[in-house]
């Protein structure tokens, strides 16, 4: 298959490594396009808004605008008369997007809750106008529906990870100390993410594993809210908040942790929830977002209803801990699912397939 001289515009927040989930999928999405520029002869350009250098990383030319909203619309203005097809990584960077007669096809991602309840209409008009709405999950999007009605142009396209191979196993689960691991921004706006859930059940967790030691990855303007609920908590002790992790650092996080904990109420997908999948970590969830699509229940970890036993996060923590026969089995699970649908073989696959008709 040949496409001369499709010209694409990728536009992105950001593609810095600790700027979240979207960024991460803007890293996928970068990745995607560069390896496939001569294979279907695409040329392709990135714009992002937020980074200051540019990465060095693709073999198109990338753009920064230094967090200028109006170098990014000016940008974007001019490509509209150069380029064939646009990508956004957002629904708010598709804002930009010209219509009327200088109009291009444009695909744009949803991740979640941006487009869930007060979602921006803005965010929404962008979503319906564009030609492929590339939706992280069948979670995402009967949330997106159910809230804003059907939209047609909607694909499901599963994230996948950014590094496919399968990691060194330098500490067997069963030598690794009763440590689990929560990794995510924490932020007050986030509130939702499980952490909270995590310090209220510990009390009871450290009844029946002395030993247990709940290890938190990540910063945020609500950390120091949450440092204050444990140490109220007297939990200082059982409790280790990491902060921002450089990469070479979570790896080791992962490969000496029994359990991964995010009992989130609003994850659109979950990126941890497949690298610690990757790693052979079971993974608990929540039945209230797309966690328990990404990770199945009794199959490579436990999906807990908080609304009806929020307990059962540490009956199910405990039970991983003391049970390293069904810790193991379950994470080697975990890294078969993995294995079998969140390599960035099997995420760029699935995207080739959404954009390939537009861009044809």
């Amino acid at each position: 298959m040949t496409l001369p001289g499709t010209r694409v515009q990728f536009c992105a927040n950001s593609l810095n490594h600790g700027d979240g989930g979207i960024a991460y999928v803007a890293r996928l999405t970068a990745k995607v396009l560069n390896e496939n520029m001569q294979k279907y002869s695409i040329a392709v350009s990135g714009l992002t808004f937020s980074d200051i250098m540019n990465h060095g990383e693709y073999d198109f030319p990338l753009y920064s605008c230094g967090r200028s909203k109006l170098l990014f619309a000016v940008k974007n203005f001019c490509a509209h008369f150069r380029k064939s097809i646009f990508i956004y990584d957002s629904c708010n960077l598709a804002q930009a997007h010209l219509g009327g007669w200088v109009n291009r096809p444009y695909a744009v991602f949803v991740h979640g809750i941006e487009v869930w309840e007060n979602a921006k209409k803005s965010w929404i008009s962008a979503c319906r106008n564009a030609d492929v709405l590339i939706v992280n999950s069948n979670y995402t999007l009967r949330r997106l529906v159910a809230n804003h009605g059907p939209f047609n142009n909607a694909k499901v396209c599963w994230l996948g990870t950014e590094n496919e191979n399968i990691p060194e196993i330098k500490v067997p689960i069963e030598k690794r100390g009763d440590n689990v691991l929560i990794v995510s921004r924490i932020e007050k706006s986030e509130s939702y993410k499980g952490h909270i859930e995590l310090l209220k059940v510990w009390p009871k967790i450290i009844t029946n594993v002395p030993e247990a030691k709940l290890h938190v990855v990540g910063d945020g303007n609500g950390l120091e809210e949450l440092k204050s609920m444990a140490d109220s908590m007297k939990l200082n002790k059982h409790i280790v908040f990491h902060g921002f992790v450089p990469h070479s650092m979570l790896e080791e996080l992962y490969s000496r942790s029994k359990v991964f904990a995010m009992p989130s109420r609003g994850e659109g997908f979950g990126l941890v929830y497949i690298d610690a999948m990757r790693y052979g970590i079971p993974v608990i969830t929540s039945t209230h977002d797309a966690g328990c699509e990404v990770s199945l229940n009794n199959e490579n970890g436990f999906s807990i209803d908080l609304d009806q036993n929020e307990i059962g996060i540490a009956e199910k923590i405990i039970l991983l801990l003391k049970n390293t026969e069904l810790s193991k089995q379950l994470g080697i699970n975990g890294r078969q699912r993995w294995l079998n649908n969140f390599t960035y073989t099997h995420f760029e696959r699935r995207l080739l397939s959404i954009l390939l008709p537009l861009i044809a």
